[in-house]
């Protein structure tokens, strides 16, 4: 997995103008990588995931719970969240696995087995 691809509203066609791209965090483990994307208002089941052409894409609109009450203006949360990263082939694609919790989105990447780290035991003589 290499560094992020910065994207905006204009990377996709969308009639939602105020995207914005989540605050992330990756780490790499031996067997694995794990991006934590920070995204609140955003529901689970409304989490667009997808990984292509060596392209992991995160979008989702963020939920606007008003009670049928007018908004004049609001600007606390953006209309959604959309970021892309660039996959590199040390990652097993057909393996990844997302959970959310609490407005934080988790991204499992497992490396392929060719691209673990491994620790060689050196022999005494």
């Amino acid at each position: 997995m290499t560094k992020s691809k910065e994207t905006t509203a204009t990377t996709q066609p969308s009639d939602r103008t105020n995207y914005v791209s989540p605050r992330v965090d990756i780490l790499e483990l031996d067997t694995e990588f794990h991006l934590f994307a920070d995204m609140p208002g955003v529901q689970k089941h409304t989490v667009e995931l997808t990984c292509a052409n060596g392209e992991l894409s995160i979008s989702a609109p963020v939920a606007f719970i008003h009670n049928s009450k007018r908004v004049v203006l609001g600007n606390s949360l953006p209309e959604g969240y959309r970021r892309l990263f660039t996959v590199d082939d040390t990652v097993d694609i057909e393996k990844i696995v997302a959970e959310m919790n609490d407005g934080v989105l988790k991204v499992t990447l497992p490396k392929k087995e060719s691209a673990q780290s491994r620790r060689i035991a050196i022999s005494v003589n």
